[in-house]
């Protein structure tokens, strides 16, 4: 029996010409592996036809003009897809892990949102209005994305507590691993399996990157976005002129520059061996909010909390004791018990300060509420607009692994544009933690960009917030704004993309 996964990706595009930029020495040899797969299914594509997947009446408010033509469905990949322009495209990852990218098309910015009588309204200030954008539903088994047939899994009860709809993000050796079944899997093992040296529970030809058709590691994840990102060029091949960035906040300070990496392996791998496959146009990515280096960034936040003047000095001293245990299991390799740690440090913080929502100090009674989308989007007649059947749509995963991925950006930084942006009024990811991991990291021209300026960013004469560039790196720290910053700043975040895809110094 066979596994097909299916991801969820909503698009809005755009088409000029990028360049590549990508080197690296030494590939290690199941990336190339990879790249031979990818190469392999370009040659027996599949024949597309886009029509069969433009999205059906949807209801707008009175008074609101609808999009003339967006597009919406399944890519078999191991997709969705809605709206079109022409010309660059941004790709949009929520974090999670696991939590579904619809919440940054509907709630952030995306081209519209929707109201309490369940109807759809034009946002604004979507980014959407200079580039293209491609909302994904990642990793499998997030919002409308799916293995079919569904998998039976049986796990413990703590790895239970750390997968929902059996996707997780750790190595792969807390799992019960059975036999993987995708289609694509088969031939990956097939291409992959003498490479393959890692201990697991799995059959010798199994795949650790995969578990029941869904993706167990970072790089599972980063495999199916390739072949997802493939299949997409293959449809709309126009789109291939236009540059490419990656977005994404939260737990995609892990997702964007694990995918970007795997991109620049596979696009150098094709320029040094091949004379033919396909070209990935990255040229940026874009992190809000990110958690990227948790050791770091869990280690600030009792002083954090202390400087806010949110906690006492003995409040402070107990979260960093707790922080400490979290660093201990980290160093273990308990990516479990570093994330349970953690949740009590964040439990402990809630209760001294009487704050509910660490994403947002300002707001101490609610988390954020996404429920608005949820119900839409399981609207029997939504569901047959955007060509996803009748399938249920989850909003996210429970479970976060305890894993750096700040080793990744040296050479990020070195060959495409990046921008790193937080909220001031974020505790859990924002401004002191990237702080931390950013000013302590080694790069090409590190030194430079810790030595400069910091400027402060105005919109109309008011300033929202400060800004430091250097070369292909830019940080940008939000005013008034907390996690979520396409939500709480929609014009600023919207001049804050314009200017950096285009090159405009803030």
């Amino acid at each position: 029996m066979y596994r097909k996964s299916y991801l969820l990706l909503c698009l809005i595009l755009l088409a000029l010409e990028a360049t590549a930029k990508p080197n690296i020495k030494n590939l290690e040899k199941e990336d190339l592996a990879f790249s031979d797969f990818l190469i392999k299914q370009a040659e027996i594509a599949d024949q597309y036809d886009s029509e069969e997947h433009r999205v059906g009446d949807l209801p707008w408010a009175n008074g609101e003009l609808p999009l003339e033509r967006h597009y919406a469905g399944y890519i078999h990949i191991r997709s969705f897809e809605a709206f079109q322009k022409k010309g660059n495209a941004s790709l949009w990852l929520q974090g999670g892990p696991g939590s579904s990218s619809m919440i940054g098309l509907f709630n952030e910015m995306g081209p519209f949102n929707v109201t309490s009588d369940m109807k759809l309204i034009r946002n604004s200030h979507t980014w959407n209005k200079n580039y293209g954008m491609l909302f994904i539903d990642q990793p499998v088994g997030t919002g409308y994305s799916f293995v079919d047939p569904p998998c039976q899994t049986i796990l413990t009860d703590a790895e239970s507590s750390h997968v929902y709809q059996c996707q997780g993000e750790n190595d792969g050796n807390h799992w019960k691993h059975k036999k993987s079944t995708s289609l694509e899997q088969t031939i990956i093992r097939k291409i992959e399996s003498f490479f393959i040296s890692r201990k697991s529970h799995h059959t010798k030809n199994d795949d650790p990157c995969y578990m029941e058709g869904y993706a167990s590691n970072q790089k599972g994840i980063s495999k199916d976005l390739l072949v997802f990102l493939q299949k997409f060029y293959q449809r709309y091949p126009e789109q291939k002129l236009g540059e490419l960035y990656i977005a994404g906040e939260s737990y995609a300070g892990k997702y964007v520059p694990s995918f970007a990496t795997a991109i620049h392996k596979h696009n150098t791998y094709l320029r040094q061996y091949r004379k033919y496959g396909d070209i990935f146009p990255l040229a940026g990515i874009a992190i809000g909010s990110g958690l990227t280096d948790p050791i770091t960034q869990v280690k600030v936040l009792g002083e954090q909390a202390y400087q806010f003047g949110l906690v006492s000095r003995s409040d402070a001293d107990h979260i960093n004791q707790l922080a400490a245990q979290v660093v201990i299991q980290i160093q273990k390799n308990d990516f479990l018990g570093a994330r349970e740690i953690r949740n009590r440090m964040f439990g402990y913080w809630q209760n001294v300060t009487g704050i509910m929502n660490y994403y947002d100090i300002r707001r101490t009674k609610m988390q954020n509420d996404w429920s608005l989308m949820e119900r839409f989007l399981n609207i029997p007649e939504i569901k047959k607009a955007v060509n996803v059947g009748n399938r249920r749509y989850y909003k996210d995963a429970s479970g976060d692994i305890m894993k750096s991925t700040a080793h990744l950006f040296p050479m990020l930084i070195e060959n495409y544009k990046v921008v790193l942006f937080q909220g001031n009024m974020d505790f859990r990811d924002g401004v002191v933690g990237n702080s931390e991991w950013l000013y302590s990291l080694e790069f090409k021209g590190a030194e430079i960009f810790r030595k400069k300026p910091r400027k402060i960013w105005r919109i109309d004469d008011n300033v929202v917030g400060y800004s430091t560039q250097s070369r292909n790196l830019s940080r940008i720290i939000f005013l008034q704004s907390g996690h979520y910053i396409p939500l709480d700043q929609p014009i600023a975040s919207l001049e804050m993309i314009t200017r950096f895809i285009e090159n405009d110094p803030f």
